[in-house]
């Protein structure tokens, strides 16, 4: 999970699908999948609503120095 987290680091805190599959570079069904695993560890909290996002809890913001807010959706072009 070490790899998946770290390519978080400064990024915003909260990412939708879109932004973690550019970031992991995989497609949606990995992305989901990992972005489970790391809810079952407490490093991810699933958001509701119609797009797919996690958020990362404040407890882990500063290692990574994350930024506060949302990262825009990315453009799956």
């Amino acid at each position: 999970m070490r790899r998946y987290i770290e390519a978080l680091k400064e990024q915003k805190a909260t990412q939708p699908l879109s932004n973690l599959k550019a970031l992991w570079n995989l497609d949606d069904a990995a992305v989901n999948e990992i972005a489970g695993q790391l809810e079952t560890i407490g490093f991810f909290e699933r958001l509701g609503g119609p797009t797919p996002a996690w958020r990362v809890p404040f407890l882990y913001r500063p290692a990574l120095s994350l930024i506060q807010g949302s990262a825009e959706i990315a453009n799956d072009e």
